[in-house]
């Protein structure tokens, strides 16, 4: 390995460090934020012929929880599905009224 390349390859690796130092700053400046999601670097090896050259950054990762994913979806299928619910006896009873003491359904309609 030469000089420059040793070079270029320590580069790489503290242009990682220093990127995944400031993330961890932020996932720390904002862990009482809500809504806010840890995030990480996706790192992988940088290769060129059959050397290893550094490293490179693939990407930013978002800490998931698959079961809460799941969870929030199912309680945002039910709540859509009351509000629909809602919005169907809101409609009915504008049409029909809302005096149930007076008669009975089969009554208003005829």
């Amino acid at each position: 390995m030469s000089i420059s390349a040793a070079i270029s390859s320590a580069r790489a690796g503290l242009d990682v460090t220093g990127a995944r130092a400031d993330l961890v700053a932020t996932n720390v400046a904002n862990a009482t934020t809500p809504g806010y999601v840890r995030r990480s670097l996706t790192v992988s090896e940088t290769i060129l012929g059959a050397q290893t050259a550094g490293v490179q950054i693939d990407g930013i990762d978002r800490s998931t929880n698959s079961r809460l994913t799941g969870e929030r979806r199912l309680l945002a299928s039910d709540f859509a599905q009351a509000e629909i619910l809602s919005a169907s006896w809101s409609s009915l009873s504008q049409r029909i009224g809302e005096d149930i003491e007076s008669s009975t359904l089969f009554q208003r309609l005829s």
